[in-house]
């Protein structure tokens, strides 16, 4: 039970992010993302092309959106409050998700047409709080925890719009390049 507990409190943590990242400041633009509407008139590639990403053994044949490429942090603020910082680590089709430098997931992700899909393929002992410091795999996460419903909601492929301005990301909240 208390298994079936923490991979409840992990998806919620996971569905979090997938709305994300709430707490950033939020783009008042209601077309940012939308390639169309995008205001930076291609520079920087936004919204990508079609491409592949990779796998979580590092190996990528990517061609997609290279602006993305970099570290981006936001500030997760709760009432004026600064509650701890998001960081999004983006590297030609494999990205790293932490909370105030505890890492959370890492995984793939492509670009097309001004959106994102991000697809999960580890998440880390740290946030699970499990006794090794490591990278664990889909696998190994359902061994540990045992498969309930929604447990692949975890590894599910998330699809967002983004855009990218000078050094500002708006994935639904703005980031800024580190």
């Amino acid at each position: 039970m208390a298994k079936k507990i923490l991979l409840a409190g992990m998806l919620v943590m996971v569905l979090a992010f997938g709305m994300t990242m709430a707490g950033c400041k939020i783009d008042a633009d209601p077309n940012a993302g939308n390639p169309e509407n995008n205001n930076n008139n291609g520079e920087n590639n936004t919204g990508g092309n079609n491409n592949s990403g990779g796998d979580n053994t590092g190996n990528v044949n990517f061609t997609g959106d290279t602006a993305l490429n970099g570290i981006w942090v936001c500030d997760d603020m709760v009432s004026g409050e600064k509650k701890g910082t998001r960081e999004l680590n983006f590297n030609n089709g494999i990205y790293i998700y932490s909370y105030s430098e505890t890492l959370y997931e890492k995984g793939i992700y492509t670009t097309n047409a001004g959106k994102i899909t991000m697809t999960t393929t580890d998440l880390h002992g740290d946030y699970l709080e499990l006794e090794e410091s490591r990278w664990y795999s889909k696998n190994e996460i359902l061994e540990i925890y045992g498969a309930s419903e929604g447990s692949d909601d975890f590894f599910a492929p998330k699809k967002i719009g983004y855009s990218v301005t000078g050094n500002e990301l708006n994935i639904g909240q703005v980031y800024t390049k580190k």
